[in-house]
């Protein structure tokens, strides 16, 4: 399944839209059964946690940290409204917005002025922006940001009996089997 994510920064609208395409109607995999595939190797169990770490990543299953301070290196979801002169400006608002603290993505000041808030606040970020701005009516302007820290996803991924249920698999098996499929394709895709 091919799937993408598209963002769009600060300055424009953000959105999210994701595509899922079955490369099967366009790939004709060569059978494959019968060829045996020794599923306890070290390399095989790389495709199979492959697997599962893009099921996790797709999905959005990371374990959400709701309390505790955001740190540089932290991906925050967030909820944020810029405004300048009190009047909210085209593309400066989001909703559960993913942003990785120290990724420079935003505005001077965007990120750092996260640094140490408690996850669950909301703060305003007194920010200006650059002068080169591409926006000729925010280049050089002060705005306000207010920004609301849902939560922290942390790199700890959830275990697959933990969240099989969530992605639409009735038991843990089936998923697990499901799991295994698409890591044997990977590996003779691989091979």
């Amino acid at each position: 399944m091919l799937t993408a994510l598209t963002f769009a920064g600060c300055g424009k609208t953000a959105e999210r839209q994701l595509y899922n395409e079955k490369l099967s109607k366009y790939i004709n995999l060569g059978e494959y059964k019968g060829i045996k595939v020794d599923t306890k190797s070290d390399e095989f169990k790389k495709f199979y946690n492959s697997v599962i770490s893009s099921d996790v990543s797709s999905n959005d299953l990371y374990v959400k940290k709701t309390e505790g301070e955001v740190a540089n290196g932290d991906t925050v979801n967030i909820d944020y409204t810029g405004k300048k002169d009190g009047v909210a400006f085209d593309g400066g608002t989001a909703e559960g917005y993913d942003l990785t603290i120290g990724s420079n993505s935003f505005i001077d000041g965007f990120e750092s002025g996260l640094i140490g808030k408690k996850i669950g606040e909301t703060v305003d970020l007194n920010l200006t922006f650059p002068e080169n701005y591409d926006s000729s009516e925010l280049a050089g302007k002060a705005v306000v940001f207010t920004v609301k820290i849902n939560y922290v996803k942390t790199e700890e991924e959830r275990k697959p009996e933990d969240f099989y249920s969530e992605i639409g698999f009735k038991t843990l098996k089936a998923y697990t089997d499901d799991v295994t499929e698409r890591a044997v394709k990977n590996y003779l895709l691989d091979k």
